[in-house]
């Protein structure tokens, strides 16, 4: 279980439903990212409560144990994707 109080960083296009989430980053500070994979301009981010993003998204609950230093990917919501270690995280 994610604590309430951790943070994130996510898509509006996510958040606005227009993409899903493709790409979920459990940094070494214990923050994550929840990304489309479509853009990564600033002004597309948003600073999320990590916990809502696993309450919104109930998909998301297969990464919720994702070690920090580890990404998952996947294409699309159905495909299951794949976790590695994430050397740039260091």
């Amino acid at each position: 279980m994610v604590a309430p109080d951790t943070l994130g960083v996510a898509s509006r296009f996510v958040l606005e439903g227009d993409q899903p989430v493709r790409l979920v980053v459990h940094h070494g500070d214990g923050t994550w990212d929840f990304l489309c994979n479509t853009t990564s301009a600033p002004a597309d981010l948003v600073t999320v409560h990590a916990a809502h993003m696993f309450d919104r998204f109930e998909d998301l609950a297969e990464v919720a144990d994702l070690a920090t230093g580890y990404l998952a990917e996947r294409d699309e919501p159905c495909d299951p994707g794949h976790r590695e270690l994430d050397l740039d995280l260091g």
